[in-house]
């Protein structure tokens, strides 16, 4: 054998290492292995809960997220996606889980909350997503306009949203889906629960392969 030929075959054999080393981190960083655990009173939908989509049907997807979690924004239009493709299949719940260190985080669930209390939660859900780069850097005087423009943009009575951003009630809801997220072993957003289970689906594909097989059960 030539020392060529050698040296071909060593660096195949550690590129073939390297890449199965690689795979293997992404297998275990994704749940490669671990078995599906259900998780009780996560797939318990609550008259106050944010909820979009078919309100009864038997396929529920819990999302807990941060508004201004740069990976719930990145998250945001695969997740509007499927809104779209299966709202009329799918119940999509969301569910507040404020990052400590967003210090406008909180500031945009209320916001969003009060929308809610309009028919418009989605709705500002999407425009604080959107727009996430813009606002999630602002000082509280700045954003708080920001928020109003939001709000004017969906159409909503302000002196009614004024009043329920400030509102115990909806800073309570926050509050209550934080904790729902701890008890259910949240320590990251966005974090998923397809049917009560967590699921490490991350693309479009993934989730409708998830969604038509529990359609179809």
């Amino acid at each position: 054998m030539s020392s060529n030929t050698y040296r071909i075959i060593l660096w195949s054999s550690v590129v073939g290492v390297i890449a199965l080393v690689v795979w293997g981190m992404v297998w275990l960083a994704r749940g490669g292995g671990q078995p599906k655990v259900y998780v009780p009173g996560v797939n318990e939908i609550l008259s106050d809960d944010h909820v979009f989509g078919k309100t009864d049907s038997k396929v529920t997807l819990v999302e807990y997220a941060d508004f201004e979690c740069p990976a719930c924004g990145q998250m945001y239009p695969i997740v509007k996606k499927l809104e779209d493709a299966y709202g009329d299949k799918v119940r999509f719940v969301y569910r507040n889980f404020p990052i400590p260190g967003h210090v406008n985080g909180p500031a945009a669930a209320y916001a969003a909350g009060a929308a809610g209390n309009q028919g418009k939660f989605f709705e500002m859900a999407g425009l604080l997503f959107t727009n996430q780069a813009a606002w999630s850097v602002m000082d509280s005087g700045t954003l708080a306009t920001a928020l109003d423009a939001y709000a004017q943009s969906l159409g909503l009575n302000m002196d009614k949203f004024h009043a329920d951003e400030a509102s115990d009630a909806v800073k309570a809801k926050v509050d209550k889906d934080a904790q729902s997220g701890v008890k259910a072993g949240v320590d990251a957003t966005p974090t998923f629960f397809l049917n009560g289970v967590q699921t490490n689906a991350r693309t479009y594909d993934e989730f409708k392969g998830e969604f038509d097989k529990a359609l179809q059960s």
